[in-house]
């Protein structure tokens, strides 16, 4: 631009034009030209001006952008903190109460629990020893009748008050030996580990009640034992021990045999009282014959009934059980059972084990050994050959375990 204006100029000079003239236009284009530089200074400082405020901008919002991530972090952490420290310290004051609500309730339980099972004892006592007394007064006005009753002992062990007749010295002396807790232990542990509150339980061949006090303790009050002893001073003594621990309530004893007929049968009482049998005994050992009513649990126990559980111990007449309670079988899918196995008496009273172990499995039953082996393993699969399988306790089930 100032180049055009300075030949613009020469060109008129070269015209002649008067001196006053060529300054004149000289003058005007210097202004022109500070205009020019002053107009370029002004807009280059509005660009810088603006450049600088959107560098500024820009840098603000970058900023921005990059730390309101972070303390949107801080703000929703802190805000999940506060919240979460508030609903835990709702949860926490929530479950304190329900725990202490828990912990009075239960122990409201506890204490009536207590206060029942002492009340129901303290009434076996009375009842126990209100029999005694009788008994002795029926002895002394009528000194020629004898009394088993005024001759029993009662044994204290951990669990239970157990009533045993004098009488019976070989039991007596094999309890004192053995302690009451240590017979048949495994099986205990069994009826503990399969048996639910509720059941409902036949204990057959219940003698002084090992089994019969487990399985009512077990049971509960809304279970029930049926306890099948024959000999007719034991089967009393049995009644006597299951009122003195509270277990009336759930229990009922039938001093029969169980057998696969009803009416009478011959029953061999041993000295000892556990080897007792419907089956004569061994020479070598001493007993006497008395005739007891017998019965089969399909006719003692109502058709259509709940069985959970059975205990067989005869002394050999497991197979004999086994045909009279056909009808229990079929009802009762659920039905397990644990039983006694000795070859040798189930010869003896005309069975064979090889039949008698395939007619329960025909059945639908699963054999298992009872036996310790250690604190998580108490029953195992039979694989022993049943011929000469003695003495064993066995549990049969259709459950898988």
């Amino acid at each position: 631009m100032k180049s055009f204006f300075r030949r613009t100029i020469r060109r008129f000079r070269s015209k002649r034009l008067s001196k006053d003239a060529y300054k004149n236009l000289l003058a005007r284009l210097e202004r022109i030209e500070a205009s020019q530089a002053l107009l370029r200074e002004s807009v280059g400082a509005n660009i810088r001006k603006e450049a600088d405020r959107i560098d500024g901008y820009l840098a603000y919002h970058t900023e921005r952008l990059l730390t309101a991530p972070q303390t949107l972090l801080h703000e929703v952490v802190e805000e999940a903190i506060r919240k979460g420290t508030d609903r835990f310290d709702g949860y926490l004051a929530h479950h304190t109460e329900r725990l202490l609500t828990a912990r009075q309730t239960l122990l409201h339980e506890v204490v009536e629990e207590a206060i029942r099972k002492g009340a129901d004892r303290l009434d076996g006592y009375l009842a126990y020893h209100t029999d005694r007394l009788l008994a002795r007064l029926n002895t002394q006005a009528a000194p020629h009748r004898s009394s088993s009753a005024a001759a029993d002992a009662i044994l204290g062990t951990n669990e239970f008050d157990v009533v045993v007749p004098t009488v019976e010295s070989g039991l007596l002396e094999y309890i004192s030996r053995h302690g009451f807790e240590n017979i048949e232990a495994d099986v205990v542990a069994v009826i503990k580990a399969h048996v639910q509150p509720g059941a409902a339980t036949v204990d057959v061949g219940s003698n002084i009640g090992v089994h019969a006090l487990t399985l009512a303790a077990t049971v509960g009050p809304s279970g029930t034992v049926a306890c099948f002893e024959p000999t007719p001073h034991i089967a009393t003594a049995l009644r006597r021990t299951l009122r003195l621990n509270g277990f009336s309530d759930r229990t009922k004893v039938y001093s029969e045999a169980v057998t696969d007929k009803t009416g009478q049968v011959t029953f061999h009482r041993a000295h000892h009282g556990a080897k007792s049998s419907i089956f004569s005994l061994p020479d070598h050992m001493t007993a006497e014959e008395i005739q007891v009513p017998a019965t089969t649990l399909d006719e003692r126990i109502t058709r259509g009934s709940r069985v959970d559980f059975i205990k067989i111990d005869v002394e050999g007449a497991e197979p004999n059980v086994w045909r009279g309670m056909r009808r229990i079988i079929a009802e009762n899918p659920e039905l397990q059972i644990a039983l006694k196995w000795s070859s040798s008496e189930f010869r003896r009273s005309g069975c064979d084990p090889t039949a008698f172990m395939h007619d329960i499995c025909s059945s639908g039953f699963q054999p298992y050994l009872i036996e310790f082996h250690s604190d998580h393993d108490l029953m195992q699969p039979l694989t022993q050959n049943v011929n000469v399988l003695e003495g064993k306790d066995l549990f049969f089930t259709r459950r898988d375990l």
